[in-house]
């Protein structure tokens, strides 16, 4: 099982990888992206709540 800073380190490199392979703007592109920012913002909420 991953933890949530490994899943967002996958996701990252999906992203690139889609985007390099379509373009930043295809769909599946801003689609992932989407993802990784609901993770990003749930990573810097329990950031947040635990400083």
């Amino acid at each position: 099982m991953l933890n949530l800073q490994q899943h967002i380190e996958l996701l990252r490199l999906e992203l690139n990888t889609l985007a390099d392979e379509h373009g930043i703007c295809h769909p599946v592109v801003i689609e992932k992206s989407q993802q990784l920012d609901e993770l990003l913002n749930e990573y810097m909420k329990g950031e947040f709540n635990n400083a």
